[in-house]
């Protein structure tokens, strides 16, 4: 009797919880909070796509067209505005709102590519050539690669040295297998990030290039172009230059708020601060 007393009941058979089994449980049941701020970033970053997308044909007015008839109308909500011109017109006769839109296409267009472009360069180079110095000196040249190389650089010697690749290729996995099955899985959260960081910056520089008449040739209207050509006007006509501002603005604004919470969800370390 005395036996049966201390036996606990042995109905269900007994689970041993060890740190796989733990991690598991623990992923299972957090649910990642998402704030309101970046609910409308992503909400703003998909009108961006679907504007890129879709391009002159939702606009409502040729972008390209000029009416100097319809210079410098205010946006509807001023005196002397127009539901024909939302958001107003600039000093040549533009509709602002059919360029705002058509100038989305070319600025993600040009900071996606360059960010993958950038990012594609960096993995190749530290696969090809391992823990160069000079690889990663001429990496660090190149303002668009100097993150990506650093940082995928550092990720790839670390992951390198884990149990789990060393035991691979102790059952013969080769450098390709490893690669694609260990490497590249372990450093996507990492990836994903860099790639939020550099695509504002990129936004950011294209619109600077574009602004000192270096960027997307005229007639292609841009952001950068259009603030540029509404400097005379800012007494006069201010909405020239804010409407493409405010645009801006709000495009490197979601992206940074998009890019630092994947960063709270992706990093475990900043998870366990919280």
């Amino acid at each position: 009797m005395a036996d049966v007393v201390g036996t606990a009941p042995s109905n269900s058979p007994t689970e041993v919880a060890g740190p796989p089994a733990l991690a598991r449980r623990a992923r299972r049941g957090r649910v990642p909070h998402v704030p309101r701020t970046v609910i409308l970033s992503v909400i703003w970053v998909g009108v961006l796509i679907v504007l890129a997308l879709l391009g002159p044909a939702i606009t409502p007015h040729d972008p390209l067209a000029d009416n100097l008839r319809t210079r410098n109308i205010p946006p509807v909500w001023l005196d002397g505005g127009s539901w024909d011109h939302v958001l107003g017109t600039d000093q040549l006769g533009y509709d602002l709102l059919s360029r705002v839109m058509v100038s989305v296409r070319p600025t993600l267009i040009i900071g996606l590519l360059a960010s993958l472009i950038a990012l594609v360069i960096a993995i190749a180079a530290v696969a090809a050539f391992g823990q160069s110095i000079t690889i990663l000196i001429i990496l660090a040249g190149f303002s668009g690669w100097m993150g990506f190389a650093r940082t995928v650089r550092a990720n790839v010697l670390t992951l390198r040295t884990r149990e789990f690749v060393v035991s691979s290729r102790a059952l013969g996995a080769g450098d390709v297998r490893i690669l694609y099955n260990h490497i590249l899985p372990n450093i996507a959260s990492t990836v994903i990030v860099l790639i939020t960081i550099q695509f504002r910056s990129l936004i950011l520089f294209e619109s600077a290039l574009s602004f000192l008449g270096l960027g997307v040739p005229p007639p292609q209207p841009s952001w950068g172009s259009m603030i540029n050509g509404g400097r005379d006007y800012l007494l006069s006509a201010w909405w020239i230059n804010v409407v493409p501002g405010i645009a801006l603005m709000l495009t490197v604004l979601t992206v940074s708020l998009v890019g630092d919470w994947l960063r709270d969800v992706l990093d475990p370390t900043l998870r366990n601060l919280r």
